[in-house]
């Protein structure tokens, strides 16, 4: 078992460095500007944002600015069908909720978004967590696959930290085997688009989000 390191801390400084944190009046590691701050919003972002409060409409039902979003996004994305809810984790609930059927397994990475995991107890479905690949961050493609059965019904892959994770054989083998494809691309929103090339993932349903503690609201490409 590994014996607790003793480290004192003295405000501005660590026991470890020498230099200061910028808090305190060290040298900043990102320089000052170099960063948009965000949201950065312009008067006609503005603008959209109060005809939608004013108008008391916020479905995509009864308000056109709501299709008009999807059918942007839908464009961007090498037109999948967009619809729009609530959170990443919504959009997570109700592609489980079309898929499940008669219940059974989500396979998906044990070091996950909890938001991600959470949906699938929210649908009435059994989590099969695999371990991760750690150069990625994300499910381990040869444990995966090794672990399907026929109880796997969907194969839940989530792209952390803005890793666009293409997971090639075991998009192959989950075909072979019938399980479904659902991609929560929250934190990588690029690989709605165009992953590898001109290819598209193989992927039955993809999970995207807006907020701002993702990696489209930090600003990050």
């Amino acid at each position: 078992m590994n014996k607790p390191a003793d480290v004192s801390f003295v405000a501005g400084t660590t026991s470890t460095y020498d230099s200061m944190l910028a808090r305190f009046g060290g040298t900043p590691a990102v320089p000052t500007g170099s960063v948009t701050p965000w949201p950065a919003p312009q008067k006609r972002h503005s603008k959209a944002l109060k005809s939608v409060v004013t108008s008391g409409k916020y479905h995509r039902v009864n308000h056109p600015i709501v299709t008009a979003a999807e059918e942007g996004l839908s464009r961007w994305a090498r037109d999948w069908e967009v619809r729009a809810v609530g959170s990443g984790t919504s959009a997570i609930h109700t592609a489980l909720d079309y898929f499940r059927r008669d219940g059974g397994k989500v396979m998906t990475a044990a070091y996950n978004w909890p938001g991600a995991v959470g949906a699938i107890s929210f649908s009435g479905m059994e989590p099969d967590f695999v371990d991760v690949d750690l150069d990625l961050a994300a499910i381990d493609q040869t444990t995966a696959c090794q672990r399907l059965s026929v109880d796997t019904r969907v194969v839940l892959i989530t792209h952390l930290f803005g890793s666009n994770i293409s997971a090639p054989h075991l998009r192959a083998a989950s075909r072979e085997r019938g399980a479904l494809i659902l991609d929560d691309v929250s934190q990588s929103i690029s690989a709605a688009g165009v992953l590898d090339g001109d290819k598209t993932l193989d992927s039955d349903a993809l999970a995207l989000s807006a907020n701002g503690a993702k990696h489209l609201g930090a600003g990050e490409p």
